[in-house]
């Protein structure tokens, strides 16, 4: 028996359970309040000028909704599937202005699709570019990251792309559906103010 030489030995990578993005987003993002306000802030990195929140329903958990709409330049597919699904990318830490050079980007790097996660079970993303005229569409059910054996590569979220006619308004639509939470008044006074 020679103790200088492993009975075994190998390589693995790093293999994270799916469950990693909703500990990160209830980790992070403090309170919903603050989750909302990461979404509205890249509704600002995204050279919006309105930003349009609205409530939508009774505000209970489970049932309602929260939307986030802005009228800024949009998300085309390649910023989707590289710098929006992949958390980490680097995008945003390279990148200290607005596409337009006019705004010092404000978002946490990537903080917003753990908000969204921290907030509600459904998102569903619309964004719409200019050039070239396209509307994407993605979908991620946050209840399938929560699953103890899933593991992050295993989950897919769908995607879709359209044409849009020329001159289309550009702009990106969260849709936060079944909350995690109930709102109360005080959280959309504070919210307001």
């Amino acid at each position: 028996m020679n103790e200088n030489l492993p009975i075994q030995h190998g390589d693995k990578a790093l293999r994270p359970r799916a469950r990693l993005i909703q500990a990160i987003g209830d980790e992070l993002i403090s309170n919903d309040i603050i989750g909302l306000i990461e979404l509205i802030k890249n509704s600002y990195d995204a050279d919006a000028k309105q930003v349009i929140v609205r409530f939508e329903g009774s505000l209970e958990k489970g049932t309602s909704s929260i939307s986030v709409l802005d009228d800024g330049h949009g998300m085309n597919l390649t910023a989707l599937l590289s710098a929006w699904m992949e958390p980490a990318s680097g995008l945003k830490r390279e990148q200290k202005v607005s596409r337009s050079g006019t705004r010092r980007l404000l978002g946490e790097k990537g903080l917003g699709r753990f908000a969204a996660s921290r907030i509600a079970d459904v998102l569903q993303l619309e964004s719409t570019t200019a050039d070239p005229p396209r509307k994407i569409v993605a979908y991620f059910d946050w209840t399938r990251f929560r699953k103890d054996e899933s593991y992050l590569d295993q989950i897919d979220c769908r995607w879709e792309e359209y044409e849009v006619p020329e001159g289309t308004p550009t702009g990106t639509h969260i849709k936060l559906d079944k909350l995690r939470n109930s709102w109360q008044a005080k959280e959309l006074h504070h919210l307001s103010t």
